[in-house]
């Protein structure tokens, strides 16, 4: 059994426990109220229904002797009832009683004395069990006394005391403890079979996902992983460590072609400055060539200048995105700032800008995101512009801006268009390769959305499509 399964089955167990004495410690003080008052109700219903009995009886006799004799003599009559009609009560009245009372949780019995507390009946056993009727132990029994009157003068002419053995309520107790023991015996068997069977539901779907996350490596070419069908969250789990597991294999594969492609890229403009170095240095050159020489060396020592900051900004730009704070921004303003920028290279191309963007259009970023977005994308442009680059705005019904930079240049050739955003990906003419991957990078971190095409009537279109903003970014 596996560690977290042995975990499950004692929580299992220790909850099982807890609540089987909660429940038990409830229900034995439970039970013993219900029997505690349900014995003294019985109790009082005996002594009610057993002394209504005797006082009728008591009344039949006083009738009689009325009727026989002088009615002076009844009253003589009352006062020694009991001791004179003992016998005659306990053939007479008693049975009937005793068959009422003893139907009940505890054996109930009878004592009944005169008006001087002499004892004239009793219902129980008195070799099995001598009970004083004047020094009754009422730590072992219920207690209920009712007087015994005659309905004729309405004098007391004895007692009637009932009592209930509290030892039985203890049998019954102790049967009903046993029960509910065996109960909790059977019900933690029956619950360790179910524990193991949900053991196994939780801990089997565990153990395959342990096997899939072990079982990844990025040096296989497909990815081995075992499907769970629990239908649950550990499913769920399966399936997002599975999405995870493609794009590490996805970013483990661009990182490695990032570092083989940073590696050529670095390599090239090394080689040439090292070569015409190593020249100019053994004098192996003419004098008329060192100046070409040392040119093709600042060139060179541009483009690799341009390639470490390319490379080290888009290694930072997760970092540097959270850092940096988002402000609105006018978009032709910006533009225009970056046009003017670029006017004096444009001009030396005879080419010409022509910002169209509407001077409403403010958008939410940070100057150096949006600066780089612009002059990355109009940079490229000059490369292939004719003679004019124009960057255009167009609102939609759904608030989102599109913006359109689109030159005059020979387009797209070759689905290069599906390309142009790839890390070091360079079309004819191309600089680092980095320009535009990094315009993609900052468009995504932004929620914008980016695509390349080319234009009917010629030349190629960057399109940038900016939500519109929500209204906490309004402020």
């Amino acid at each position: 059994m596996s560690k977290i399964g042995k975990k499950i089955m004692q929580s299992y167990f220790i909850i099982i426990l807890a609540t089987a004495f909660v429940f038990m410690g409830i229900s034995k003080m439970s039970f013993n109220d219900i029997l505690n008052r349900q014995t003294r109700l019985d109790l009082k219903k005996d002594a009610d229904v057993v002394a209504k009995q005797i006082n009728m009886v008591i009344d039949q006799k006083i009738e009689m002797t009325v009727v026989d004799g002088s009615p002076n003599v009844k009253i003589q009559i009352s006062k020694n009832f009991f001791g004179e009609n003992a016998l005659s009560i306990s053939e007479i009245i008693l049975p009937k009683g005793m068959g009422y009372a003893h139907n009940r949780l505890a054996t109930t019995h009878f004592i009944i004395m005169d008006v001087d507390k002499n004892l004239i009946f009793q219902s129980y056993n008195t070799e099995q069990e001598p009970i004083n009727p004047l020094e009754i132990d009422k730590t072992k029994y219920y207690v209920e006394q009712r007087p015994l009157i005659s309905s004729l003068d309405q004098e007391t002419l004895g007692y009637l005391v009932m009592l209930a053995k509290k030892e039985d309520l203890s049998v019954i107790n102790a049967l009903i403890n046993r029960s509910v023991f065996l109960g909790f015996l059977i019900a933690l068997f029956i619950a360790s079979i179910i524990s193991i069977f949900f053991e196994r539901g939780i801990i089997s779907p565990i153990n395959k996902l342990k096997k899939n996350i072990a079982s990844f490596s990025f040096t296989d070419d497909e990815i081995i992983w075992e499907e769970i069908k629990t239908k649950d969250e550990l499913a769920e789990i399966n399936q997002d460590f599975l999405k995870m597991a493609y794009k590490l294999k996805e970013y483990d594969k661009k990182q490695k072609e990032f570092f083989q492609n940073t590696s050529h890229e670095l390599k090239t403009p090394l080689m040439s400055i090292q070569g015409y170095a190593e020249a100019i240095k053994d004098k192996v050159m003419d004098e008329s060539m060192v100046d070409e020489g040392l040119d093709i060396i600042i060139d060179e020592s541009k483009k690799l200048r341009d390639t470490v900051n390319s490379i080290v900004y888009l290694s930072k730009m997760e970092n540097l995105m959270s850092e940096e704070k988002a402000i609105r921004i006018n978009l032709w303003e910006a533009v225009e700032e970056i046009i003017i920028r670029l006017t004096l290279l444009a001009k030396e191309k005879n080419i010409t800008f022509k910002n169209d963007i509407a001077h409403y259009i403010v958008v939410r970023t940070s100057d150096d995101r949006l600066d780089r977005v612009f002059s990355n994308i109009l940079s490229n442009a000059l490369r292939y512009a004719k003679s004019q680059i124009s960057i255009e705005s167009f609102e939609i019904e759904t608030g989102h801006i599109i913006i359109k930079i689109q030159d005059d240049g020979r387009g797209f050739e070759n689905n290069e268009e599906l390309y142009i955003f790839d890390r070091f990906y360079k079309g004819k003419g191309g600089n680092t390769g980095l320009g535009l991957s990094i315009v993609k990078s900052i468009a995504e971190s932004n929620g914008w959305g980016l695509k390349a095409y080319n234009a009917d009537e010629g030349g190629a279109v960057v399109e940038i499509v900016i939500p519109p903003l929500r209204d906490k970014d309004v402020n």
